[in-house]
C-alpha cells in the first residue's frame, strides 16, 4: 500500500496521536516553545484534513526557517516535488541545507517517495518526529544526532531507514516499534546495543550487528 492510501485511511489517527505526542515533553526549558507549536501543529493537522498539503507545507517551512534563520524559505521549497494533483508530497530533498533544528510541525510531513535530511546538522529531532510517514527511503545520515525522541517508534518508512554517521550513543526504548520495509543504517555511531526490531529488515553497518532475517 502506498503512503498516499495509507494517508486516506490513517490521518485522522494520526493527528490525535501527534497532539499526544507533544503533549509528552516534560523538559521544563522548552515549555514555552512546545505550547506554541502544539497550537501550530493543530493548525497543521486541520490543512492535512482539508487536503491543502500545499497549505499545511507552507507553515512547516516557515517555522523551519524561523528555527534556522540563514536558510530561507525558498531554499526549503526549492527540494520539493508535490504529485501533479497537489496531494501529498512526492519527495522532499532537504539534504546540505545546515539546518540545526526541525519544528514540532514538522511531525504532520507525509511523502510518498524519499524525504532525505542528509548531511546537515541536526542534534536532535522534534518529539513529533515518529508521527512522519515516508513511503520511500528517509535519511537522517551524517548529522549530529545524540539521541532520537521517544515517539521515534512509532515512524512507518517504506524504504531505508538511514541514521549512519552520527553520535548517537543508545536508542530510545520504543525504538524496537519502528517498521521499515527496507534497510536499517546505523553505522559509524557510538552505540554498544541494539534493541530488538521484529518490524526492520536489517542490513546494519557497524560494529554492533551485522545479521540479515531469516
Amino acid at each position: 500500500m502506498c503512503i498516499r492510501d495509507r494517508y486516506q485511511r490513517r490521518v485522522r489517527g494520526s493527528s490525535s496521536r501527534v497532539m499526544g505526542v507533544c503533549a509528552s515533553s516534560t523538559q521544563a526549558e522548552e515549555e514555552e516553545e512546545h505550547a506554541r507549536m502544539r497550537d501550530e501543529s493543530r493548525g497543521v493537522w486541520g490543512l492535512w484534513d482539508r487536503y491543502q498539503h500545499r497549505e499545511a507545507v507552507g507553515v512547516v517551512i516557515r517555522d523551519m526557517s524561523e528555527l534556522n534563520p540563514e536558510c530561507p524559505e525558498e531554499r526549503l521549497w526549492s527540494g520539493l516535488a508535490f504529485h501533479p494533483d497537489g496531494i501529498l508530497i512526492d519527495s522532499w530533498d532537504l539534504s546540505n541545507r545546515g539546518l540545526t533544528r526541525l519544528p514540532m510541525t514538522f511531525g504532520s510531513v507525509r511523502v510518498d517517495g524519499d524525504l532525505n535530511l542528509f548531511c546537515n546538522q541536526l542534534s536532535s529531532l522534534p518529539e513529533t518526529f515518529g508521527c512522519v510517514q515516508v513511503g520511500g527511503s528517509l535519511n537522517l545520515g551524517l548529522n549530529q544526532l545524540t539521541g532520537l525522541p521517544n515517539s521515534f517508534g512509532n515512524l512507518w518508512v517504506g524504504g531505508d531507514l538511514d541514521l549512519s554517521v552520527n553520535q548517537l550513543s543508545a536508542l530510545p526504548g520504543s525504538f524496537g516499534g519502528v517498521r521499515v520495509r527496507g534497510d536499517l543504517d546505523l553505522h559509524d555511531n557510538r552505540l554498544d546495543a541494539l534493541p530488538k526490531c521484529p518490524h526492520v529488515r536489517w542490513r546494519v553497518r557497524s560494529e554492533v550487528v551485522s545479521r540479515s532475517p531469516k
